[in-house]
């Protein structure tokens, strides 16, 4: 639960300031952490997988919600 909020709140951040191409980045990196976390505690692979679909989930809708913000402030 704390992951997909901390996706979230990333998103909503990188929405706010950022374009697309920065968002494939943290994704892409936030997977990889992910998996490096995942797999440093002894998780199971379905756990692994769940964890880094999340991640990217989370912060791709906060993303939305971050520039859907953005627009309606300005």
């Amino acid at each position: 639960m704390a992951l997909a909020i901390i996706g979230v709140l990333v998103g909503i951040a990188l929405g706010l300031r950022f374009s697309v191409v920065v968002l494939i980045s943290a994704i892409a990196l936030a997977a990889v952490f992910a998996l490096i976390f995942g797999v440093a505690r002894g998780e199971s692979f379905g756990s692994i997988v769940v964890a880094v679909v999340t991640v990217g989930m989370t912060i791709k809708l906060g993303y939305f919600v971050g520039g859907f913000l953005a627009k309606r402030m300005q």
